[in-house]
């Protein structure tokens, strides 16, 4: 068992990092004693040596905090934004085009306000860019549609 010098709690030997307070365990199974100075071994403290990192007893091993690691979550309406941009192009075009422009303006607006907690950008402007894609796609082949339907119309009503 190791013992961790900032708490004195006991872990297995196998961790890295104590469990009750998450300082750096030592490589060996030794704990640190606080050393006892007499007055005479007292000194007023020196101005470089009451300030910076190095304020700590010299006796305590000085503990530096691992790398910090932050977790980034991906906006959900930056997914959706994708999703609805991809199948607005192929299964229910104008609909889920519009719904995919929308959600994109929002994800991108809520990432950019998140201050880099949120992930999902590069999301958000794929679905956004879809969107238009598809929203412009399906506008066009309706006006030809329409305008199709109105030769036609007009060359069936020019026979009679």
């Amino acid at each position: 068992m190791k013992v961790c010098n900032n708490c004195g709690s006991e872990s297995p030997d196998s961790a890295r990092v104590c469990a009750n307070c998450n300082a750096v365990l030592p490589t060996e199974n030794y704990r640190a004693e606080p050393v006892v100075e007499t007055p005479a071994q007292t000194q007023a403290p020196s101005p470089e040596r009451s300030q910076g990192p190095f304020a700590q007893d010299p006796a305590q091993p000085v503990v530096y905090p691992g790398p910090q690691v932050t977790v980034l979550t991906t906006d959900g309406q930056a997914v959706a934004a994708l999703i609805c941009g991809i199948l607005g192009l192929f299964a229910c075009p104008l609909v889920l085009s519009i719904v995919a422009i929308i959600l994109g303006k929002q994800s991108s607006k809520s990432i950019r306000a998140s201050g880099g907690a949120l992930d999902g950008e590069g999301m958000a402007k794929t679905g956004l860019i879809l969107g238009i894609i598809g929203t412009a796609f399906w506008g066009l082949f309706l006006v030809f549609f329409l305008l199709v339907f109105i030769g036609v119309f007009a060359g069936f009503m020019g026979t009679f």
